[in-house]
């Protein structure tokens, strides 16, 4: 019965299609795949288009980034972000 409740799990994750990426909703969170902007704002777009770079890491003002990320501006105004470049760009 195990076997068999394994190979279930197994066969339904390897039909199952992944989900709809979901929507941009402008809010940098870690994670969020954004854009540079000309005034070096970054702006969030789809992860599965091509994108400039990844936020790592949310800030206070004032701070600075690890590991090679690059301080970037919410382009709303609300915080300071890391940016890890990315070559998908």
């Amino acid at each position: 019965m195990a076997a068999l409740g394994i190979g279930f799990v197994l066969v339904n994750a390897a039909l199952t299609k992944p989900g709809k990426e979901p929507p941009v909703d402008h809010m940098l969170n870690v994670g969020s795949c954004v854009d540079i902007m000309q005034n070096g704002d970054a702006t969030e777009v789809q992860c599965g288009a091509p994108h400039d770079g990844v936020v790592t890491e949310m800030l206070p003002a004032n701070s600075v980034c690890d590991g090679g990320a690059e301080l970037r501006h919410d382009h709303q105004g609300l915080g300071d972000v890391c940016v890890q470049r990315s070559s998908t760009g």
